[in-house]
């Protein structure tokens, strides 16, 4: 009889950005290569559940509570109980007693290294639930090599234990040719013909302050800059970057979206002159991968996972580097030929990733866990 999987999908239209992302994609992967037996999806919501992901008979919705504390003690086991689950795969925080086997998937632990990043509530709830959770857990996915050695070593979890599988842009990201498509979502948003864009939440990890201040430099260095769009959901601290905006005279020049659907974000990433990533920290960091799938030329951060993720394709920078900040974007706005190069170099790597590939070794940790477990029970 075909193993029963339950994968936690509770984030799904709760504008999670980053877990959003992730858990989307895997399922459209797990559609797109088919998976043995059923899929129990943990929802809070079924028809936004049903308008992202296609669902069919081996793909079945389970309603569980929107609240944190009443999903994780109450609506999981009870999920988990009635629909006879032979294994579970959770995001960062799994049920405190195990009722089954268990994979915990955890992007990075940037509450660890940053922690002024995050209010006190997140930290003490992540830095007290999440290493419980890794070694609870019979296998801890995670999205790169580099946050693969962060947990191990952190953590001191069994090198075994832990398995990175990046991510993937999903396929919506792609070069748009239609110019009447971009001149509309330029429009819309007041960017101007040429912008240059950011994406991440507004918290201090995402290090926008420090963007925000190389924009400034650049208005010295050259005699027109094109505005700065920064596409990102307001999260703890978000004030901090208006009130620098503010300080900096640049209220007219730089501009805040808000949390922003995947369709535009599409042709905001094509639309864009340079995207930029000045990231501290990251698990693995998708936005620049997206970026050099829709084919706008990247720089970023050269820390943590990132040059893991982006390799020659893309200008790497010290994040407290400002001037070297501003400099990249200087060259990238003049030097026709280095906007090129980095387009095409994007392209290519953006497509090495694969929603099915990460699905795929998914699938394999899956049969890994429930062999052991079936070796056990004998």
């Amino acid at each position: 009889m075909p193993p029963r999987i339950c994968l936690d999908a509770h984030m799904i239209g709760e504008q999670e950005t980053g877990n959003e992302t992730y858990v989307t994609g895997l399922l459209r992967g797990l559609q797109a290569i088919g998976v043995p037996g059923e899929l129990m999806i943990l929802t809070t919501d079924q028809e936004c559940l049903a308008r992202r992901v296609r669902l069919d008979h081996q793909f079945i919705p389970v309603l569980v509570p929107r609240s944190p504390l009443f999903r994780i003690l109450f609506g999981i086991p009870r999920a988990v109980h009635r629909h006879k689950i032979d294994l579970l795969h959770v995001t960062y925080v799994a049920p405190p007693v195990p009722i089954c086997p268990t994979v915990v998937s955890i992007h990075d632990i940037a509450y660890e290294h940053f922690p002024s990043c995050f209010s006190f509530r997140d930290r003490f709830v992540l830095s007290t639930l999440v290493p419980r959770s890794a070694r609870q857990a019979a296998k801890v996915i995670t999205l790169s090599e580099y946050a693969r050695r962060d947990l191990i070593e952190h953590y001191e979890i069994p090198p075994d234990k832990v398995v990175a599988i990046p991510l993937a842009p999903g396929s919506e990201f792609r070069p748009i040719l239609d110019d009447s498509q971009l001149e509309e979502v330029r429009q819309r948003y007041g960017t101007g013909r040429q912008f240059i864009l950011a994406v991440g939440n507004l918290q201090p990890r995402k290090n926008l302050e420090r963007l925000i201040e190389a924009y400034a430099l650049l208005q010295a260095q050259l005699d027109s800059v094109p505005k700065l769009v920064i596409v990102g959901k307001a999260q703890w601290r978000a004030s901090e970057l208006l009130h620098k905006v503010e300080k900096l005279g640049l209220d007219d020049k730089v501009k805040f979206t808000g949390y922003l659907p995947d369709k535009d974000l599409v042709l905001l990433y094509n639309a864009a002159s340079v995207f930029v990533y000045p990231s501290l920290y990251e698990g693995f960091g998708l936005p620049p991968l997206e970026s050099m799938a829709c084919g706008t030329p990247v720089i970023c951060s050269n820390t943590s996972s990132l040059p893991e993720v982006v390799g020659e394709a893309a200008i790497t920078i010290g994040p407290t580097n400002v001037e070297g900040l501003a400099d990249a974007i200087e060259r990238v706005l003049t030097d026709s030929a280095l906007m090129t190069r980095l387009r095409e170099a994007g392209l290519r790597r953006a497509a090495m990733f694969s929603w099915k590939e990460t699905a795929r070794r998914t699938l394999e940790v899956y049969r890994q866990v429930l062999a052991e477990c079936r070796l056990k029970c004998v």
